[in-house]
């Protein structure tokens, strides 16, 4: 081995090669990026394959992992640092090179490859550089890790739930009662996605007595409010839109079709009273249904129970066959849209065990 100082040109020239033989892997120039491989050069890419061997056997290999790949739209770059050379002839070269895979899929965040050193030998053909021979070596094979591990830190309680933080925050505890609303206006098409959403949410026997009323027109705007609380007249005015959520109390018609493995179901509610009863309890499930989707929707929901339900019932349900439950403003929250969060009930408040 000679003990030649490595010169400063040489490492830039090193530097270069590597910039070019990556952009060409990263754009998918197979033959050109084969091509700064000597022709009987050895590539050994993973411990868990064979090596490539020959230029024409590196070719052969890409084109395979090309295809096995053909779905996974992914683009990758390589980074090349921390390179170290030692000569050893004239014509060879060892390089012991750093290096990091970054991987961007559409949409997602980029990720990160485990990191790996490589190690080459570089050789001069026709004056021009190439590698006569590479070697990966992942840091996760690293005798430094094996027969190591690294405890895991208990979850939190917001980790323990299946649900993202920011979606938890979403849908709970930073959501409220919103009281302001911009003039931004809420489509048919956004609440029909949120309503093919919360349709899923269980009930009793696959009840579905909730119905509701979009008020959208100014005339029935003005109907409604009338006969809310004074506090709650003003901004259900100004908001974009108003949902009347009723039950229908004859929610069990629907049952032959909502629950056929039961045949009899719907003779289960023929006293009036238990049907009634059944229709709101189950409505008032979907109703906190709805308010989720609202808010999985990035929308804000303001709502209410202060208001004259029988007049309510009246005016929008003369049939008599369907009762008013909450009044709802949907829209994007305005300024000042929120009170202080009030205090709520602790678990050992709420839960006991028996």
């Amino acid at each position: 081995m000679t003990t030649v100082d490595i010169s400063t040109s040489l490492y830039t020239e090193v530097q270069q090669f590597y910039s070019r033989q990556m952009q060409r892997l990263d754009g998918q120039d197979i033959e050109g990026y084969a091509a700064t491989f000597t022709e009987d050069a050895i590539f050994d890419h993973t411990t868990a394959l064979p090596a490539s061997v020959t230029r024409t056997g590196i070719i052969n290999d890409l084109y395979d992992f090309r295809e096995m790949g053909k779905n996974d739209p992914v683009q990758k770059r390589h980074y090349f640092s921390m390179i170290d050379l030692e000569y050893i002839d004239i014509d060879e070269i060892r390089s012991t090179v750093y290096c990091l895979v970054i991987k961007t899929r559409p949409g997602k965040p980029a990720e990160a490859n485990p990191s790996c050193v490589v190690h080459d030998v570089l050789v001069r053909v026709d004056g021009e550089l190439q590698t006569k021979s590479r070697h990966v070596r992942y840091d996760s094979d690293s005798p430094l890790l094996q027969g190591k591990t690294v405890a895991e830190p208990e979850p939190t309680a917001q980790e323990s739930l299946a649900l993202p933080a920011a979606a938890q925050d979403l849908l709970f505890r930073e959501a409220r009662t919103a009281n302001t609303f911009t003039d931004e206006p809420v489509s048919d098409e956004q609440m029909r996605v949120i309503y093919e959403l919360i349709k899923f949410g269980p009930t009793s026997m696959n009840q579905q007595p909730l119905r509701i009323v979009l008020v959208r027109s100014g005339e029935a705007r003005s109907r409604l409010v009338k006969h809310l609380l004074g506090a709650n007249q003003a901004k259900t005015l100004a908001a974009p839109l108003v949902a009347i959520l009723a039950a229908d109390l004859n929610f069990h018609d629907e049952l032959p079709t909502q629950f056929p493995h039961l045949p009899e179901a719907k003779d289960y509610f023929a006293d009036a009273d238990a049907r009634a009863a059944s229709a709101r309890s189950n409505a008032l499930i979907q109703v906190g249904y709805i308010i989720l989707g609202i808010r999985a929707a990035g929308l804000a929901a303001g709502p209410m129970t202060g208001f004259d339900a029988d007049a309510v019932d009246q005016e929008f349900f003369p049939d008599g066959i369907h009762q008013s439950l909450v009044v709802v403003n949907i829209g994007k929250p305005g300024p000042d849209a929120w009170h202080p969060r009030l205090p709520r009930l602790a678990y050992d408040d709420v839960v006991t065990s028996v």
